[in-house]
């Protein structure tokens, strides 16, 4: 009621408390408590609330809101008018190499970049997937290969800019892929954003590199010292691929390394790197 209520006090600058007393009558709730949690569910960390996400909040909770507050709520939709697909694997999901869980918003890296952005009218949408490769299919992890999934999401979200940060999963032993033919994967995506969302403005980035340990059994054994090496090579690989499209580029491994904690995924400091190297791109 009180995650509620603040939707309520954003929208109208007025104090909200649960069944609607204090409320304004444009904005009265009468769907109860559990229409409440509905709407308010996966949009909230900590005392966080982002307003893009109140039209979608809304068409969980039909009839909660009057047409006033709707028209509100379209109205600072509308203003986020452009929209940037950050497509990637999990140092794009966010994930925490200290204990496997997600990162929370103001850490990772897509999150700190729509904070810098916010005041742009610029969406961050976040389109990370642990385990996520290029054009391979995970025999031991369904719906991981990139080039099935990517068309689906440019033609649902249609972005003016895209981010792809892939390949770090492409190295492991279990592919066999040499940094070529990971390349060849990146290309086929660039050939789908082209396809799909052919005005858009691409950033390639390649992926940091991974440890020098993290083939061992306390790390991550799917990768292999020569994994270690294939991704040492992928910034090249992506620099030539990137001037073959006319795409802006940026090697992710320039600003950020890979943790000790798992010698795979980012700290916290690599995320914020991360995520103002590439605001700096985004605004050349």
């Amino acid at each position: 009621s009180a995650v509620f209520g603040a939707v309520c006090a954003g929208l109208s600058g007025q104090h909200y408390t649960a069944g609607g007393v204090g409320c304004p009558a444009a904005f009265r709730c009468r769907g109860g408590r559990d229409d409440m949690r509905r709407l308010c569910h996966h949009h909230w960390a900590g005392a966080q609330y982002d307003r893009r996400e109140q039209v979608e909040s809304h068409e969980l909770c039909a009839g909660d809101f009057s047409a006033y507050a709707v028209l509100s709520v379209l109205g600072k939709e509308k203003a986020m008018s452009k929209r940037i697909l950050c497509f990637g694997d999990s140092n794009t999901w966010g994930y925490n190499p200290e204990n496997g869980e997600r990162f929370p918003w103001g850490i990772r890296w897509t999150s700190i970049l729509q904070q810098k952005l916010a005041d742009k009218e610029i969406r961050i949408i976040e389109e990370g997937l642990c385990g996520r490769t290029t054009v391979f299919e995970d025999p031991l992890r369904q719906g991981r290969k990139g080039v099935s999934l990517f068309p689906t999401l440019l033609e649902t979200h249609k972005p003016e800019n895209i981010v792809i940060m892939l390949g770090t999963n492409d190295c492991k032993t279990v592919f066999s892929a040499s940094p070529d033919v990971i390349g060849k994967g990146i290309r086929r995506l660039l050939i789908q954003a082209r396809q799909y969302s052919a005005d858009s403005r691409i950033l390639l980035v390649s992926p940091i590199h991974l440890g020098e340990q993290v083939w061992k059994d306390e790390f991550d054994p799917e990768f292999s010292p020569e994994s270690v090496e294939v991704s040492r090579k992928l910034t090249d690989v992506y620099k030539k691929i990137a001037d073959e499209f006319c795409v802006e580029f940026l090697a992710a491994s320039s600003v950020a390394d890979s943790s000790e904690a798992d010698q795979e995924h980012m700290n916290p400091e690599g995320h914020a790197a991360l995520a103002g190297a590439i605001e700096e791109k985004i605004y050349q």
